[in-house]
């Protein structure tokens, strides 16, 4: 699969929730043409979520916590997010370990894009698909 290497700070859409499904549930894999994110449950793993990689006509992405609040809002809480509303429709965050600061469009997309880089750094190798 080829790769894209990108900014934490410019990852958006499904590469960004890539990029969080990465750094979270480090089982995650792809598989064929979908993301299966793997968490460690009662000890085993299991698939919680798949998400289609490109664009595929009446598939939904179940794994999203850049735009679903019941997804990314634990995530928030998990590894200690901080989020400040900035000028301009503009969210700025930090996860509490890391001194950078990192914008967004919204609460959620800020709060990804410091998860993604504190566990994950500046940059990532991003599926070209997915951008």
């Amino acid at each position: 699969m080829k790769t894209r290497n990108v900014k934490t700070t410019e990852l958006a859409g499904a590469a960004l929730d890539w990029a969080v499904a990465m750094a979270v549930y480090p089982s995650s894999y792809v598989s064929g043409d979908r993301l299966r994110v793997r968490k460690i449950i009662n000890g085993e793993e299991e698939t919680i979520a798949s998400v289609f990689l490109g664009k595929r006509k009446g598939a939904m992405r179940e794994f999203s916590p850049s735009t679903d609040w019941s997804q990314g809002g634990p995530l928030i809480d998990r590894h200690g997010v901080t989020l400040s509303y900035f000028a301009y429709g503009n969210w700025i965050s930090n996860v509490c370990e890391e001194k950078s600061l990192l914008h967004g469009e919204t609460a959620l997309i800020a709060a990804c894009r410091a998860i993604a880089a504190a566990k994950l750094g500046d940059t990532v190798d991003v599926p070209e698909v997915l951008l």
